[in-house]
């Protein structure tokens, strides 16, 4: 449960931070719009229109795991995201065009939902094609059903296993 209010107060402060930002560039002219949970609608399986971690790609700030979670060199999967978008112009990162988890196969091992294909993520690749968000999504709710009473998706072995995660962490 520490893990889930966790979790929820950190969207709740990302919200906050994204609307502040939206604010900023509003008030100086640009036009923005903050993907805050309560706003941002799921359509299909388990999808947004522009994921955070779609953003934070075309940013090159990090890759797409096996695992389909958002990886950084620095932190792993250990992260939280929020966006803004907007017309104001801002230099960045050329856009992250391939996976960095190689041959790496623990979040694959580790998932208890069997969630993970093992297939590096490309651009081009649908999710669906390395990672079946009912499974995880299933697995999840009958673990916090029997550890918590209660059926949350959250998991987190395949954030804590990867060996990113894991370098930052033990630092």
């Amino acid at each position: 449960m520490e893990y889930y209010d966790a979790y929820h107060e950190l969207n709740q402060k990302l919200d906050e931070l994204a609307d502040l930002c939206a604010k900023y560039i509003n008030d100086n002219g640009y036009h923005a719009y903050p993907q805050k949970v309560a706003t941002t609608q799921e359509f299909s399986i388990y999808r947004t229109i522009m994921p955070h971690k779609t953003v934070a790609v075309h940013a090159g700030l990090g890759w797409i795991g096996k695992s389909a979670l958002f990886v950084t060199e620095g932190y792993g999967s250990a992260i939280r995201l929020t966006s803004v978008l907007t017309d104001a112009p801002i230099a960045c990162c050329e856009p992250t065009i391939r996976s960095y988890c190689g041959d790496c196969m623990q979040c694959k091992q580790a998932c208890p939902g069997q969630a993970i294909s093992g297939h590096n993520w490309r651009p081009e690749l649908d999710r669906d094609e390395f990672f079946d968000a009912l499974a995880c999504r299933k697995k999840a709710r009958e673990l916090s059903a029997e550890a918590l009473d209660q059926q949350i998706t959250l998991c987190g072995k395949c954030i804590e296993i990867c060996p990113y995660t894991r370098r930052y962490l033990d630092n």
